[in-house]
Protein backbone atom coordinates (compact mmCIF):
# COMPACT_ATOMS: atom_id res chain seq x y z
CA UNK A 1 0.00 0.00 0.00
CA UNK A 2 1.31 3.44 -0.97
CA UNK A 3 1.24 5.93 2.31
CA UNK A 4 1.31 9.00 0.13
CA UNK A 5 2.62 12.43 1.21
CA UNK A 6 0.18 15.54 1.47
CA UNK A 7 2.04 16.84 -1.53
CA UNK A 8 1.24 14.07 -3.36
CA UNK A 9 -2.48 13.80 -2.14
CA UNK A 10 -3.52 16.98 -4.35
CA UNK A 11 -7.90 17.19 -4.85
CA UNK A 12 -7.86 13.81 -3.14
CA UNK A 13 -9.01 14.80 0.06
CA UNK A 14 -12.38 16.65 -1.69
CA UNK A 15 -13.83 12.94 -2.66
CA UNK A 16 -15.51 10.28 -0.76
CA UNK A 17 -12.83 9.94 2.27
CA UNK A 18 -12.59 7.62 5.18
CA UNK A 19 -10.89 9.28 8.38
CA UNK A 20 -9.73 7.94 11.81
CA UNK A 21 -7.20 8.82 14.26
CA UNK A 22 -4.61 6.57 15.47
CA UNK A 23 -1.29 6.73 18.14
CA UNK A 24 1.78 6.46 16.21
CA UNK A 25 5.29 7.17 16.62
CA UNK A 26 8.11 8.99 14.51
CA UNK A 27 11.67 9.29 14.71
CA UNK A 28 13.35 11.83 16.36
CA UNK A 29 16.63 12.08 14.43
CA UNK A 30 17.93 14.96 17.27
CA UNK A 31 17.24 12.54 20.07
CA UNK A 32 18.66 9.64 17.88
CA UNK A 33 21.87 11.48 16.96
CA UNK A 34 22.36 12.63 20.46
CA UNK A 35 21.66 8.99 21.81
CA UNK A 36 23.08 6.89 19.90
CA UNK A 37 20.45 4.98 19.33
CA UNK A 38 17.10 5.55 17.75
CA UNK A 39 14.31 7.18 19.40
CA UNK A 40 11.03 7.66 19.02
CA UNK A 41 8.39 10.39 19.88
CA UNK A 42 4.33 9.15 20.41
CA UNK A 43 2.28 11.09 18.35
CA UNK A 44 -1.47 11.37 17.09
CA UNK A 45 -2.10 10.64 13.17
CA UNK A 46 -4.58 11.08 11.11
CA UNK A 47 -5.14 8.59 8.38
CA UNK A 48 -7.52 9.07 5.35
CA UNK A 49 -8.51 6.49 3.12
CA UNK A 50 -10.97 6.72 -0.40
CA UNK A 51 -13.78 4.49 -1.32
CA UNK A 52 -13.13 2.62 -4.05
CA UNK A 53 -9.33 2.98 -3.58
CA UNK A 54 -7.45 0.58 -1.78
CA UNK A 55 -4.01 1.20 -2.84
CA UNK A 56 -3.78 4.44 -1.70
CA UNK A 57 -4.02 6.75 2.02
CA UNK A 58 -2.75 9.62 3.54
CA UNK A 59 -0.54 9.51 6.93
CA UNK A 60 0.25 12.23 8.60
CA UNK A 61 0.59 14.22 12.28
CA UNK A 62 -2.85 15.14 13.10
CA UNK A 63 -1.14 18.45 14.54
CA UNK A 64 0.43 19.23 11.34
CA UNK A 65 -1.31 21.74 9.33
CA UNK A 66 -4.01 20.66 6.98
CA UNK A 67 -3.47 21.45 3.35
CA UNK A 68 -7.35 22.15 2.86
CA UNK A 69 -8.01 25.74 3.32
CA UNK A 70 -11.32 27.02 5.84
CA UNK A 71 -13.24 30.29 3.89
CA UNK A 72 -14.23 33.04 6.41
CA UNK A 73 -17.51 33.81 4.97
CA UNK A 74 -17.31 37.38 5.98
CA UNK A 75 -14.49 38.48 3.71
CA UNK A 76 -14.17 35.54 1.71
CA UNK A 77 -10.57 34.73 2.83
CA UNK A 78 -8.84 31.46 3.85
CA UNK A 79 -7.11 30.31 6.43
CA UNK A 80 -5.26 26.91 7.42
CA UNK A 81 -5.45 25.12 10.18
CA UNK A 82 -4.32 21.69 12.10
CA UNK A 83 -5.53 18.38 10.73
CA UNK A 84 -7.47 17.42 14.06
CA UNK A 85 -8.88 21.24 14.54
CA UNK A 86 -10.68 20.99 10.72
CA UNK A 87 -14.63 21.00 10.59
CA UNK A 88 -14.27 18.07 8.60
CA UNK A 89 -11.95 15.80 10.30
CA UNK A 90 -12.94 17.36 13.98
CA UNK A 91 -15.76 14.48 14.89
CA UNK A 92 -13.75 12.14 13.44
CA UNK A 93 -10.94 13.32 15.90
CA UNK A 94 -13.10 13.93 19.17
CA UNK A 95 -14.28 10.48 18.72
CA UNK A 96 -10.97 9.10 18.72
CA UNK A 97 -10.05 11.28 22.04
CA UNK A 98 -13.20 9.87 23.53
CA UNK A 99 -12.18 5.90 22.54
CA UNK A 100 -14.67 5.87 20.03
CA UNK A 101 -14.73 3.96 16.92
CA UNK A 102 -14.47 6.08 13.37
CA UNK A 103 -16.99 8.33 13.09
CA UNK A 104 -19.02 7.80 9.55
CA UNK A 105 -20.29 10.40 7.28
CA UNK A 106 -23.58 8.58 5.78
CA UNK A 107 -25.34 5.67 6.08
CA UNK A 108 -23.93 2.79 6.50
CA UNK A 109 -23.88 -0.27 4.17
CA UNK A 110 -25.02 -2.16 6.69
CA UNK A 111 -28.58 -0.47 6.06
CA UNK A 112 -28.92 -1.36 2.67
CA UNK A 113 -31.75 -3.67 2.03
CA UNK A 114 -30.47 -4.73 -0.92
CA UNK A 115 -27.37 -6.05 -0.48
CA UNK A 116 -26.11 -9.54 0.84
CA UNK A 117 -23.56 -10.43 3.26
CA UNK A 118 -20.74 -11.32 0.60
CA UNK A 119 -21.55 -7.84 -1.16
CA UNK A 120 -21.12 -6.05 2.07
CA UNK A 121 -17.69 -7.80 2.88
CA UNK A 122 -16.61 -7.01 -0.27
CA UNK A 123 -17.62 -3.64 -0.22
CA UNK A 124 -15.52 -3.03 3.04
CA UNK A 125 -12.92 -4.46 1.39
CA UNK A 126 -12.12 -1.45 -0.59
CA UNK A 127 -12.99 1.38 1.72
CA UNK A 128 -16.55 1.72 0.86
CA UNK A 129 -18.40 2.14 4.28
CA UNK A 130 -21.63 3.72 3.22
CA UNK A 131 -24.36 4.44 0.60
CA UNK A 132 -23.13 7.78 0.15
CA UNK A 133 -19.49 6.47 -0.96
CA UNK A 134 -20.96 3.51 -2.81
CA UNK A 135 -23.75 6.36 -4.84
CA UNK A 136 -20.51 8.42 -5.54
CA UNK A 137 -18.15 5.80 -6.68
CA UNK A 138 -16.17 6.75 -9.71
CA UNK A 139 -18.53 5.09 -12.50
CA UNK A 140 -15.37 5.05 -14.80
CA UNK A 141 -13.76 3.02 -12.38
CA UNK A 142 -12.45 -0.50 -13.31
CA UNK A 143 -14.69 -1.89 -10.64
CA UNK A 144 -16.65 -4.19 -12.76
CA UNK A 145 -20.10 -4.07 -13.82
CA UNK A 146 -21.43 -5.87 -10.61
CA UNK A 147 -20.30 -2.50 -8.45
CA UNK A 148 -21.81 -0.16 -11.38
CA UNK A 149 -25.39 -1.55 -10.84
CA UNK A 150 -24.93 -1.40 -6.69
CA UNK A 151 -23.75 2.00 -7.57
CA UNK A 152 -27.37 2.76 -9.25
CA UNK A 153 -28.96 1.00 -6.27
CA UNK A 154 -27.54 2.93 -4.00
CA UNK A 155 -28.00 6.40 -5.79
CA UNK A 156 -32.09 5.09 -5.89
CA UNK A 157 -32.13 4.35 -2.21
CA UNK A 158 -30.71 7.84 -1.03
CA UNK A 159 -33.39 9.37 -3.77
CA UNK A 160 -36.15 7.63 -2.29
CA UNK A 161 -35.10 8.12 1.06
CA UNK A 162 -34.68 12.20 0.17
CA UNK A 163 -38.14 11.58 -1.49
CA UNK A 164 -39.71 10.26 1.60
CA UNK A 165 -38.40 12.72 3.92
CA UNK A 166 -39.74 15.51 2.03
CA UNK A 167 -42.85 13.93 2.29
CA UNK A 168 -42.40 13.26 5.63
CA UNK A 169 -41.83 17.33 6.08
CA UNK A 170 -44.49 18.17 4.18
CA UNK A 171 -47.10 16.18 6.25
CA UNK A 172 -45.72 17.53 9.34
CA UNK A 173 -46.45 21.06 8.00
CA UNK A 174 -50.03 20.34 7.68
CA UNK A 175 -50.30 18.84 10.75
CA UNK A 176 -49.18 22.27 12.53
CA UNK A 177 -51.30 24.17 9.61
CA UNK A 178 -54.28 22.55 10.76
CA UNK A 179 -53.84 22.71 14.70
CA UNK A 180 -52.93 26.55 14.64
CA UNK A 181 -56.54 26.73 12.23
CA UNK A 182 -58.31 24.42 14.73
CA UNK A 183 -56.93 26.48 17.45
CA UNK A 184 -58.81 29.58 15.53
CA UNK A 185 -62.06 27.93 14.94
CA UNK A 186 -62.14 27.41 18.95
CA UNK A 187 -61.22 31.06 20.08
CA UNK A 188 -63.60 32.20 17.46
CA UNK A 189 -66.69 29.61 19.04
CA UNK A 190 -65.65 30.73 22.64
CA UNK A 191 -66.04 34.53 21.77
CA UNK A 192 -69.11 33.71 19.54
CA UNK A 193 -70.52 31.57 22.69
CA UNK A 194 -69.47 34.21 25.15
CA UNK A 195 -71.38 36.88 23.55
CA UNK A 196 -68.47 40.02 24.69
CA UNK A 197 -70.03 42.39 22.91
CA UNK A 198 -71.99 44.95 25.54
CA UNK A 199 -74.97 45.73 24.76
CA UNK A 200 -75.85 48.94 22.34
CA UNK A 201 -76.97 51.85 25.06
CA UNK A 202 -79.85 54.08 23.94
CA UNK A 203 -78.96 56.44 21.57
CA UNK A 204 -80.61 59.42 23.16
CA UNK A 205 -78.40 59.15 26.65
CA UNK A 206 -75.35 57.33 25.80
CA UNK A 207 -72.24 58.12 23.68
CA UNK A 208 -72.06 55.63 20.43
CA UNK A 209 -70.02 52.62 20.86
CA UNK A 210 -65.96 52.98 19.78
CA UNK A 211 -63.66 50.89 17.81
CA UNK A 212 -61.74 50.15 21.16
CA UNK A 213 -64.67 48.54 22.54
CA UNK A 214 -65.17 45.78 20.25
CA UNK A 215 -63.83 42.59 20.88
CA UNK A 216 -62.43 42.56 17.70
CA UNK A 217 -60.30 45.72 18.16
CA UNK A 218 -56.97 43.86 19.07
CA UNK A 219 -57.39 41.31 16.07
CA UNK A 220 -55.88 42.02 12.76
CA UNK A 221 -57.78 42.90 9.64
CA UNK A 222 -56.79 39.27 7.63
CA UNK A 223 -58.07 37.15 11.04
CA UNK A 224 -61.48 39.24 11.18
CA UNK A 225 -61.78 39.14 7.66
CA UNK A 226 -61.47 34.79 8.22
CA UNK A 227 -63.37 34.81 11.91
CA UNK A 228 -66.54 36.75 9.34
CA UNK A 229 -66.52 34.00 6.09
CA UNK A 230 -66.10 30.59 8.97
CA UNK A 231 -68.95 32.05 10.98
CA UNK A 232 -71.05 32.75 8.58
CA UNK A 233 -70.36 32.17 4.85
CA UNK A 234 -73.29 33.09 3.15
CA UNK A 235 -71.94 37.26 4.67
CA UNK A 236 -70.57 39.07 1.76
CA UNK A 237 -67.22 39.54 1.85
CA UNK A 238 -65.90 43.15 2.83
CA UNK A 239 -64.25 45.31 0.46
CA UNK A 240 -60.57 44.37 0.53
CA UNK A 241 -60.11 48.10 0.96
CA UNK A 242 -62.32 48.48 4.19
CA UNK A 243 -60.16 49.95 7.22
CA UNK A 244 -59.57 47.91 10.43
CA UNK A 245 -62.59 49.92 12.05
CA UNK A 246 -65.25 49.43 9.83
CA UNK A 247 -64.02 45.37 9.70
CA UNK A 248 -64.83 45.21 13.52
CA UNK A 249 -68.28 47.03 13.20
CA UNK A 250 -69.36 44.69 10.19
CA UNK A 251 -67.98 41.79 13.07
CA UNK A 252 -69.93 42.96 15.93
CA UNK A 253 -72.77 43.03 13.52
CA UNK A 254 -71.95 39.45 12.57
CA UNK A 255 -71.76 38.69 15.81
CA UNK A 256 -74.91 40.49 17.07
CA UNK A 257 -76.62 37.87 14.83
CA UNK A 258 -75.57 35.16 15.67
CA UNK A 259 -75.80 35.24 19.72
CA UNK A 260 -79.94 36.21 18.66
CA UNK A 261 -79.77 33.77 16.92
CA UNK A 262 -78.87 31.01 18.92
Amino acid sequence: MTALSIDQIGGMIHTQAIVDFYNGATKNDVKSLQSGRPIYDDVEMIRIRWAGNTKSELHAPADDRCDRPIRNREDNSRYYVKWKDHPDFKPAYDAFKSGQASVLNGTPIAELPFLTEGQRLELKAINILTAEALANVDPNSKLGSGLKDLRQDAKNYLERAAGAAVDARHEAEKAAMQAQLDALKEQMAELVSMGSKPKAAKASTAAPATVSSSPFASWAADDIRAWMKDADPSEPEPHHKTGHSKLCELADALNDRLRAAA
